[in-house]
Order: structure tokens, then C-alpha cells, then sequence
């Protein structure tokens, strides 16, 4: 826990896993009780930096993550378009 306010600050524990939920990247760890608990990574000092956000410094309304999907969704009308338009082709030539 890297926050100082935080009640767990230096606290260390065991990292069983990593998730996402909701878009958040979580750390699943194992309290001193033995249960396994989540917590976001960013409030950690396993906090990943996003080479985008580091670069925009703020100044994109939009998320790294987002883009690449939006790149993908991209691409997948894109490869629909140019099917259609080569069946359209193709029929045309029948």
C-alpha cells in the first residue's frame, strides 16, 4: 500500500493473482487472516505505468485502453467493408 492515509500503508502481502473488474485493474492478495482479498493495483506499489497517460499527461480525453479497442473495432469494419465489396465485385462479374 503506497497510500499514507491508507490504514494498510507498508503493509506487505503475497500477490496471488491479478484481474479486471469493471475496467480496474485489481491485485488479489492474502490478508494476515489467510483470506484472499482484492485491491486496486493503482493504490499499490505494483502500479503499472500506462506509457500513454504518462505521455499525455492528462491531456487526452481518452484511456490507452480505449483506443485499442477502438482500433480493433476498427479494423473489424474494415475487413466487413472490404468483404462486402468484394461480393459485390464478385457479382458483378457473374
Amino acid at each position: 500500500m503506497t497510500s499514507e492515509n491508507h490504514p494498510l500503508y507498508g503493509k506487505e502481502y503475497t500477490v496471488n493473482n491479478f484481474t479486471k473488474s469493471f475496467g480496474v485493474t485489481l491485485v488479489l492478495y492474502t490478508d494476515d487472516e489467510g483470506l484472499e482479498k482484492s485491491m486496486n493495483v493503482a493504490f499499490t506499489s505494483m502500479n503499472i505505468i500506462n506509457p500513454f497517460a504518462e505521455i499525455s499527461k492528462g491531456r487526452c480525453d481518452f484511456q490507452y485502453d480505449d483506443m485499442l479497442l477502438l482500433g480493433e473495432d476498427m479494423r473489424k469494419i474494415s475487413d466487413r467493408l472490404e468483404c462486402k465489396l468484394n461480393c459485390a465485385m464478385l457479382q458483378t462479374q457473374l
